[in-house]
């Protein structure tokens, strides 16, 4: 019986590839590595390079920042110490008007909310692209709205993201308040089913406390009043659930961790 064929070698420059891929995704990894020899600057600087470390690294990056709105300015606010801290002003600033306000951002994109407009936008801080998304019509009536933005994880690219824009129904008669869910795709450029669940012992004052998190393939939401209650949407099989804790727990007392299998 034949033995199989010993596998190709890799050349030189594809073996410092796959050493140099494995870099911490600082900010100043690359550039330092770029600075030791002209061969590394090479290997660095080449086609494809940059995409394979984001890939690499993707369930595994580092919280540059976030962006707060202390006024009618929407901004960044670095986290990271030198040599990987990146400038406030590396990122441009973006109004936020009185009857707008910033839904949250992850995945290098920024979700903001124009209730007057009645309008959403996707801001890229990095390459400044802006994408307008008009909600639902059935998101119309509500009186609570809140979302997420995220890289689509099934697309093509990375270009691609999603947008989940969740609801509360006017609660003016407490036994129909029912949460509404949305899940926009930037691919096909097009809102899904809208998914309904209700809430049952619907309180008098109900709305979207602290920002989502996104647990594995999870986001969830806080929701404060009396009960307090914990709304999950599965993203993979784009269920909505609401489940009650099983204490009693104060509402901006609560915090999520950031966990090690992908939670943010």
């Amino acid at each position: 019986m034949s033995s199989l064929p010993p596998p190709p070698q890799l050349e030189f420059d594809d073996v410092v590839e796959e050493i140099l891929l494995r870099l911490p995704p600082k900010p100043s990894s690359l550039p330092r590595a770029s600075a030791v020899c002209r061969r590394w600057l090479r290997v660095v600087s080449g086609p494809g390079f940059s995409g394979r470390f984001r890939t690499h690294h993707r369930a595994n990056l580092p919280l540059l920042g976030w962006f707060v709105a202390p006024d009618e300015e929407l901004y960044f606010e670095p986290n990271m110490d030198p040599p990987d801290r990146v400038p406030r002003g590396r990122f441009p600033s973006q109004p936020l008007p009185c009857g707008s306000r910033s839904l949250g951002c992850r995945h290098g994109l920024v979700l903001l909310y124009y209730m007057d407009q009645f309008q959403l936008k996707v801001w890229d801080p990095v390459s400044g692209a802006e994408h307008t998304i008009a909600p639902p019509a059935a998101f119309g009536s509500s009186i609570h709205i809140d979302g997420a933005v995220l890289r689509s994880a099934t697309a093509r690219d990375h270009k691609h993201f999603q947008v989940v824009l969740v609801s509360v129904e006017d609660e003016t008669v407490p036994e129909r308040t029912r949460v509404n869910c949305c899940v926009y795709s930037s691919e096909t450029a097009s809102w899904g089913d809208l998914i309904s669940t209700p809430l049952s012992k619907a309180p008098d004052c109900l709305f979207m406390a602290k920002a989502n998190v996104l647990v594995g393939v999870s986001l969830y939401w806080l929701l404060s009043g009396d009960p307090v209650r914990i709304l999950e949407f599965n993203l993979d099989t784009k269920s909505l659930g609401v489940t009650v804790p099983p204490l009693e727990m104060n509402t901006f007392a609560m915090q999520c961790p950031q966990h090690s299998n992908g939670g943010r």
